[in-house]
């Protein structure tokens, strides 16, 4: 390498190896970037993700024309190591932002809601946000080609812990995020795109599976249960995929919901 060379590290690492990785530039003779670039393939593909860049300013000064042309914004964050740092803090909030919105689909799903219409709602109020229009349309119309991957989303998830754990700073809600993606894995969803963790919650739920038809992604479709339902009158049993309805004073079922009790 020589004085002019100036190497660019763009992928979602820890701040320890961009700060190793920088050392061993400056060892042969050649300048260090650590700039993730943040955005999912299609955002990037599109120049729309947003370069993180830590290191010396001049080499990023110089590194400029070619970062934004790749990208629709770009900062400068300060050493090296702080462009790692804000894009695991970008991929964390991404992160927990995905769960919430496949909690809150899932809920919505189970009361009977119209799933495509609670998302056009959600987007016109305050739950609005950038990851509900990006990934809503993919849990409710269940496409999940992966943009990015489950198994590769939980190296970045533990990325965040590591980091976490070396700064003494507690992350409870991306422990938890941790585990349900383990999960989401151990059903066969590790080359699914990341918001195919609306299927483990609907199958806590107790939903329905998929046709599928309904699925992209070669996910396969794991098989309908019957669960008990624990009201006030005792435990009966329904098919997962109809809300239950109280039953009326009369003790009537007009909605249909009640399953026969089982022998």
């Amino acid at each position: 390498a020589g004085p002019d060379t100036i190497i660019l590290q763009m992928s979602t690492v820890s701040p320890g190896l961009a700060i190793r990785l920088e050392e061993a530039s400056r060892a042969r003779g050649a300048a260090f970037l650590d700039a993730p670039i943040s955005g999912t393939s299609g955002m990037v593909a599109r120049r729309e993700g947003v370069v993180t860049a830590g290191g010396d300013r001049a080499a990023y000064e110089r590194s400029l024309p070619v970062l934004e042309a790749m990208a629709r914004r770009v900062f400068h964050v300060g050493a090296c190591g702080m462009g790692a740092h804000l894009k695991l803090v970008t991929n964390l909030i991404m992160g927990l932002n995905g769960v919430v919105l496949a909690e809150g689909l899932t809920l919505a799903r189970r009361a009977g809601l119209d799933p495509a219409q609670t998302l056009e709602i959600l987007s016109q109020g305050a739950a609005a946000s950038r990851m509900l229009d990006v990934r809503g349309p993919l849990m409710v119309e269940g496409r999940f080609d992966p943009a990015m991957k489950i198994e590769l989303f939980l190296k970045d998830i533990r990325l965040m812990l590591e980091d976490a754990q070396a700064l003494h700073v507690p992350l409870p809600l991306t422990g938890m995020m941790q585990q349900l993606y383990t999960a989401a894995l151990a059903r066969g969803h590790a080359r699914l795109d990341s918001a195919a963790i609306v299927l483990l919650y609907e199958a806590m739920a107790g939903l329905p599976p998929r046709d599928a038809g309904e699925l992209r992604g070669n996910t396969p479709a794991p098989q309908p249960r019957r669960l008990p339902h624990h009201g006030p009158s005792g435990t009966r049993w329904t098919t997962p995929w109809r809300p239950v309805r109280p039953q009326s004073q009369s003790g009537r079922d007009p909605a249909g919901t009640r399953e026969p009790e089982p022998e």
